[in-house]
């Protein structure tokens, strides 16, 4: 349990990265994984399987699943970035060659 708080910065981050960025849909799907989408069902299975005790282990794992998806998405958008912005830099500079001949 401990390992896993000290991840949950990962979340918030890539949470707050894709939020920044600009990509809406991306954030509030990131925002609503970790208390709603995840948990909820997982409250449900893992109570039915382990009893109480599963009620405290569905936070850990919602937790965990959070920050995978949201970690996965924020690399995601953050390539996608990369590859636009390297395009529109290789893009000037040949407009720029085109323009000196």
């Amino acid at each position: 349990m401990l390992i896993l708080f000290s991840f949950i910065g990962i979340y918030y981050l890539s949470s707050n990265f894709l939020q920044a960025s600009g990509n809406a849909i991306g954030a509030s799907i990131a925002s609503a994984l970790r208390q709603g989408i995840l948990l909820i069902p997982l409250l449900y299975i893992m109570n039915s399987l382990m009893g109480m005790f599963g009620l405290a282990a569905a936070h850990r794992v919602a937790d965990f699943f959070a920050i995978v998806i949201t970690a996965g998405m924020a690399m995601h958008y953050y390539h996608r970035i990369t590859n636009v912005a390297r395009n529109l830099i290789e893009l000037e500079k040949e407009g720029g060659r085109q323009r000196t001949e």
